[in-house]
């Protein structure tokens, strides 16, 4: 017991200078915060952007999905969206037509503000496009011919009405449009980042963008001008992807929404070799 006692002793101190000779030094302490860092810095924006992306794909598929179930209850009472549009007559104005559409709505939507044909439900100054120039339908926005709303979850919605000239997309009738703001009036206020086009159809809602739709984009040069081939038709194409391009949109860029919708992803504005017909994600 002694021999064990004294040799515990003994190494105890060797043992405790060892120690205090491979402790960190305040230079390494600080090489190391400053490698954390770096390596932070990189990573938590990459971290925060997928979950931003995640959650713009979780409240774009709850809108349609709400927007839907409307619908579907509004049938019962007031038939297909086709009859709606019959019972329009040419001589209501734009604004009437869409607030007579929002109205077989409002029972089934829980309304936080009700903007009518009035701004203050979207995000002031005009809206952009992924590609970074300004959309056609800026005007919309703040103008009287849409029904604008904001909902009890924060989206801004604005309720459009085609009337008894209906439009056809490829194989689809769209009866009105709806476009949202998933967050509202907070930015970056953007088509294919934070606001998407819907079409209200007689099967339901259904976001804009799916090739299925057969709709025909008309292509356009590097000036912007139409092109028309020898015959002086119009040069049309199917792919919706043109219309969903970080660089140049074909048009504005709300061929992002049926994207999000189908592929649970926003990869669309990391790179450009997405098809519908192969490549679904970056990464593959």
């Amino acid at each position: 017991m002694k021999k064990t006692v004294k040799n515990l002793i003994t190494w105890s101190p060797s043992h405790l200078i060892t120690s205090q000779k491979s402790a960190f030094t305040l230079a390494e302490v600080l090489i190391t915060l400053a490698i954390i860092g770096v390596v932070a810095a990189m990573t938590i924006p990459t971290l925060i952007a997928n979950y931003q992306e995640k959650q713009t794909v979780t409240a774009l598929r709850k809108f349609q999905t709400n927007m839907t179930q409307a619908y579907l209850r509004a049938t019962v009472d007031h038939g297909y969206a086709i009859q709606w549009e019959e019972n329009n007559s040419q001589t209501l104005t734009s604004q009437e037509r869409c607030h007579k559409m929002f109205e077989k709505f409002r029972p089934y939507l829980k309304i936080a503000k009700d903007c009518g044909s009035r701004s203050g439900c979207f995000g002031e100054g005009n809206y952009k496009k992924i590609d970074g120039t300004e959309t056609s339908k800026s005007w919309d926005y703040t103008g009287v011919n849409w029904y604008k709303v904001i909902l009890s979850d924060g989206m801004s919605v604005l309720f459009f009405s085609r009337g008894p000239v209906f439009s056809q997309l490829g194989n689809t009738t769209e009866h009105g449009t709806f476009i949202v703001d998933i967050n509202g009036k907070n930015g970056p206020n953007m088509m294919g980042k934070d606001t998407f086009t819907f079409f209200l159809t007689n099967n339901g809602v259904v976001p804009d963008g799916n090739p299925s739709n057969g709709y025909q984009y008309k292509l356009k040069d590097d000036e912007g001008n139409y092109i028309v081939d020898d015959n002086g038709e119009y040069v049309t194409t199917t792919d919706t992807l043109l219309d969903c391009n970080r660089t140049k949109c074909l048009q504005d860029c709300e061929a992002c929404t049926a994207w999000v919708i189908e592929n649970g992803n926003m990869d669309y504005l990391h790179c450009d070799d997405l098809s519908w017909n192969g490549k679904r994600k970056c990464s593959e």
